[in-house]
């Protein structure tokens, strides 16, 4: 049984999911914020640092855990080559 890639198809519609809506939200309060709104500025202080966080973080988990699987595959494939008669 040949080993199969693993298959992020869910995991990269939620990561780029995530990482538009967060700019959007940075580029609305942006524009809000250039357009004199106060309250833009206000939720500026608190929000943007969390979307930053967030595509930050949702970038580093994918990474991690990609290169874990890869990991894992790389070593089934040895333990597969070293048993053969």
């Amino acid at each position: 049984m040949p080993i199969k890639e693993p298959s992020y198809r869910s995991s990269r519609r939620y990561l780029w999911g995530s990482f538009y809506l967060a700019w959007f939200v940075i580029i609305g309060i942006g524009l809000a914020a250039a357009l004199g709104s106060e309250q833009a500025v206000a939720f500026a202080q608190v929000a943007v640092p969390s979307m930053v966080g967030l595509i930050v973080g949702t970038l580093g988990i994918h990474r991690f855990s990609g290169s874990m699987d890869f990991k894992a595959q790389a070593e089934a494939f040895e333990d597969r080559r070293d048993h053969r008669p």
